[in-house]
């Protein structure tokens, strides 16, 4: 078709766009699609990219498949920078996940429930900033870096909870990290 138009991944199966072109045949117009050759597969992708998903207004739940192998949970590792900034989601299952890059989640008005696993390490700046309906969190992983305004003016969250308490010294929290959560009650800091 003259033009590159998708994102691709070198493990088959794993491209989910579709490429159309539209044309015309002896007057009839014709729209080609084309699936990227999409099929089931154990392949992981490892990483959302940065506005991904990014005023999303109509997705409502982020479902984050992950499997385990040998101790070891492999699904999505990164949520680059505004992957879902601005969308409607309502939840979103991090288990996988190791880090979450900047703006990640900003803005997500309607985010009532967030689940962390132990792998999460790192949590960039803003990137729960503005999602007012969080009332809860509960971050589990041994070592973890939180960024400055984590998560800014989450004015419903009540209660965030570190553990395991004993490894605190593992930790870094960034200046203002909770800044404008009027309401919150930290547990286990």
């Amino acid at each position: 078709l003259g033009e590159k138009r998708v994102i691709v991944s070198p493990i088959a199966g794993t491209t989910r766009d579709t490429i159309e072109e539209y044309l015309s045949i002896r007057g009839i117009p014709v729209r080609l699609t084309d699936t990227a050759g999409i099929r089931e597969t154990d392949d992981t992708i490892e990483k959302i990219g940065g506005s991904a998903f990014e005023n999303c207004g109509v997705l409502s739940t982020v479902e984050i498949k992950t499997k385990t192998e040998d101790t070891q949970i492999l699904g999505v590792k990164e949520i680059g920078s505004s992957a879902f900034k601005n969308s409607a989601i309502t939840s979103i299952d991090l288990s996988s996940v190791i880090s979450l890059k900047d703006n990640a989640l900003e803005n997500c008005v309607n985010l009532t429930q967030v689940t962390c696993g132990n792998q999460l390490k790192h949590v960039g700046r803003y990137a729960f900033s503005n999602c007012v309906n969080l009332q809860e969190i509960e971050l589990t992983a041994t070592s973890m870096v939180i960024e400055n305004f984590a998560f800014y003016n989450c004015s419903l969250l009540k209660k965030a909870t570190f553990t395991p308490y004993d490894n605190l010294p593992h930790r870094s929290l960034s200046n203002k990290f909770f800044s404008s959560c009027v309401i919150l009650f930290p547990s286990n800091f």
